[in-house]
This record gives structure tokens, sequence and C-alpha cells, in this order.
């Protein structure tokens, strides 16, 4: 009886040695399960998408098998535990091995962790919603719109389109973007005169003008708007410094200087073409046109063309000054123009005969030297006008009277006839090369007197 039960003991303790066995062999498998099931494994760029992660859990399972057969269970458990997060340099979202629909449906490629630049891979047109864009896609998207931008100022001239483009610019990613954009801003401030005048040449003679006007302030394209109100008249007569300004090609944003009062311009830096009319300038007094250097000049019309067209509207003008501008036709007329004090048209090619100017009533000197009129002259008694210069034409016929303002005659190098009559208040008198005759009369008043080359009976 004994031995049959020290029999049946040591069945049952076979038994529960196999048993045993066959727990913890269940326990290290369910181990390695759970490891298996929570590492992750990152989707690189040339795995094909359409792949099974099937695959990929079971090269995952064989390479933890065989490392965790040598370790306990806990130890197991610890090891895929601490691989849950995994560190990857590209900052992608990790794909985990037990989600399939993850990696089947991810298309954005990620590049391999070899210590490239994220930048340098392309990325996919499908990128996931929340995916940060590349530096170099921000880059070109901002210039795109940047582009626009300027595009859209320059075609509509507004100030509205412009405010609204940069308030529209894209999203700032990188400092180089803010420095970008900051500049671009500053370029279509609606008040910067970049914007509004947009030849650079104008922009510097006008700033220069007004800085000697107003030396006491710092003038430049952001703040030359402040000097357009009703507290300054600008005065843009050529001062030395600019000189070396380049040719000025347009005028555009000049009708922002209403208070103009002095429009001076010398050919050696302006182009006619430029040339708007002078309508919105109310004030302006002077306008002037010279040819210091004598380059050749083509404004395609003639002297009146010139006045009617740009100075039509401007009544208070008082000075009128065309020299050396290929002008051709006759003296212009002036009726719109009646404030006119000063009349200079040296070295054109006008013609005709010079007309009555009795109604410009505050006419005190003209100008018409070097040309090619003809004919007589009837102005020198004109009341008021002190000083005339006529020389260097084809006039002719005797002189009636001399005005007792007139204090300066050059009449030389025509061909006036006659006796002189008195010379009343007359102080510098040129008379040479001409046809005058009979004698001198009175000279007591003159300061300086030029008559030879005639056919005087007597002399001083």
């Amino acid at each position: 009886m004994k031995r049959a039960t020290i029999g049946e003991n040591k069945e049952h303790y076979k038994s529960y040695k196999a048993g045993k066995h066959w727990l913890y062999a269940s326990i290290t498998l369910l181990a390695l399960g759970l490891g298996t099931a929570t590492v992750e494994t990152t989707v690189h760029a040339d795995v094909t998408p359409a792949a099974d992660s099937s695959s990929l859990v079971q090269k995952q399972s064989s390479a933890d098998t065989s490392s965790s057969v040598q370790s306990s269970a806990t130890g197991s458990t610890s090891s895929a535990t601490t691989s849950q997060t995994p560190q990857t340099s590209d900052k992608q979202a990790p794909v985990t091995a037990t989600s399939k629909a993850q990696v089947t449906s991810t298309t954005t490629e990620t590049p391999a962790n070899d210590g490239q630049d994220a930048t340098d891979n392309p990325v996919h047109s499908d990128q996931s919603v929340g995916q940060p864009e590349t530096t170099t896609q921000n880059n070109n998207r901002l210039a795109n719109k940047q582009s626009a931008v300027v595009d859209d100022a320059d075609a509509n001239d507004t100030t509205n389109d412009v405010s609204n483009a940069v308030n529209h610019s894209v999203p700032i990613t990188t400092d180089g973007d803010k420095i970008a954009v900051a500049e671009s801003a500053s370029v279509l401030d609606p008040n910067n005169a970049q914007v509004w005048m947009p030849d650079a040449n104008l922009r510097a003679y006008i700033e220069d003008c007004i800085q000697k006007t107003y030396s006491w302030t710092t003038v430049n394209d952001a703040n030359l708007y402040q000097y357009l109100n009703d507290n300054y008249k600008i005065q843009m007569i050529q001062p030395v410094s600019t000189n070396d300004v380049g040719m000025i090609t347009s005028l555009k944003g000049l009708e922002r200087v209403t208070n103009l009062i002095h429009f001076q311009m010398d050919m050696r830096y302006f182009d006619p073409s430029a040339m708007i009319d002078l309508s919105f300038a109310p004030n302006l007094t002077s306008f002037e046109l010279s040819n210091l250097t004598g380059v050749p000049v083509n404004w395609g019309m003639t002297a009146n063309d010139l006045v009617q067209k740009y100075l039509h509207a401007n009544s208070k003008l008082e000075f009128f000054r065309a020299d050396q501008q290929n002008l051709t036709g006759g003296i212009p007329d002036f009726s719109n123009n009646p404030e006119i004090e000063n009349i200079y048209m040296i070295e054109n090619q006008l013609t005709g005969t010079i007309p009555s100017l009795r109604y410009l009533t505050n006419l005190e000197s003209i100008n018409v030297s070097q040309n090619q009129l003809t004919g007589n002259i009837e102005n020198l008694n004109q009341p008021g006008l002190r000083y005339v210069s006529v020389q260097y034409n084809q006039l002719s016929g005797p002189i009636a009277e001399f005005g007792d303002s007139l204090v300066e005659a050059n009449l030389n190098n025509n061909q006036f006839t006659g006796q002189l009559p008195d010379l009343k208040n007359i102080e510098w008198l040129w008379l040479q090369n001409n046809q005058f005759s009979g004698d001198l009369p009175n000279t007591q008043k003159l300061k300086n007197l030029l008559y030879f080359y005639n056919n005087f009976t007597s002399s001083i």
C-alpha cells in the first residue's frame, strides 16, 4: 500500500514539473508577443508603400526572438517597453507596426537617418495635414507672392492694392523670410516715393533740391511725401550736386508735388518724351529748360505747341525759359499766362515776325537771340519793358521809338536801317553789324555803346 502511494506521488510530481515548464514557456511566449506588438518601425522613403506590414512584423519578431531567448520574461518586457520611442533626426511622425493602415496610407517621403538635411529631399504634393513645409517651399511661395504684389502695385498704381498685398503676405517661417518681407513692405509702403515716383533719378533730383532748401532735415524716399503739403513750396531748381544724376525718363509722381513753384531741367539728364502737363501745379511761377552742354534735343513740336500743351493752365507763370531746345515756329502765344515777366528763347529755330506782346502787361524782359526771326520789331516802346535782346536774327526796318522804361537793347547783327530815335533812359546799347545811318542821338546817359559796322555820319 505504501509503495502504491509513493508511485502515485511520483506521477503527480512529474505532472507538476511538466505543467510548470509549460507555464514558463507560455509566459515567455506571451512576453515576446507583447514586445513585438509594441515595437515601432520607421518607414523609409525607398520602401514601397504597398508593402505588407506583416513582413516587417515577422522580421522584427525574428530579431527580437533570437535576442530575447537568453533573457527572462521580465527582461524581455522591459526591453520592448524601452524601444517604444526611437529618436529620428528628421522629426517625422513615426509609423507603428501595429497599424497596417498607417503604413499603407502614408506617402510622404521621409529621409533616412543618415545625417542629410530634410530640405535636400523633395516632398510629395499630397503632404499630410500639419506636416511643416520645408524652407525651400516657403521661400518659393514667398517669392511668388511678393512678385505678384509688385506686379499688381505697378499695374494699378493704387495705394489700396499695395496695402492689401502687404497685409496678405505668406506666413514667415525663417529669419531670411522676415527680412525679405520687411524690405518688401518698406518698398511697398504707399507713402514711400519708390511706389508713386518710380524714376530713381527724378527722386534723387527732387530730394537734393528740397535738401538744399530745407538743409536742417534729411530728405529720402521714405519721407519725401511729407514735403508735398501746403506748408512747403517746392523749388525744383538744379543744384550743383546733382550734375551727375542719370537721365530722367519719367515724371510720373511729380503730379503729387502740387506746391511746385519752380520747374527747371537741363537736357543733359532730361528726356523730352518724359514731359507732362503741369496743370497740377497752379502756383508754378518759373519754367526753365536749359541745355548747358548743347546736347542734341528734339521735342518734335513748335514752341507754341510746347506752351499750349504743358503750360496752358499755369496762369501764375512769371518766368519762361527754353534755350537751345531746337524748337520751331514763331514766338508762342502766352495769353494763358498773363503774369509773364520774362521770356527767354535763345538759340532755337524760331521763324516769322515778333508779334505784339502788349497783352503781357507785366513783361520786363525778352531774349530771342540767335534764331531766324524776320521783319521789324514794334515792342521796343512797350510800357514796362526794360531789357530786349534780338541779336543774331534777320530783323530789318527802322526803329520807330524806344520806350521810357527801356534800359538795355541788344540789336546787333541784324539788318536794321534808318536813323536812331531819342535814346531816352537807355544805358546799354549794342548796334554793331547793322545798316543804321545818320547822326547818333544824345548818348550822355549811356554806360556802354557799340555802334561799329554801320553807316553813321557822326561819332562820339
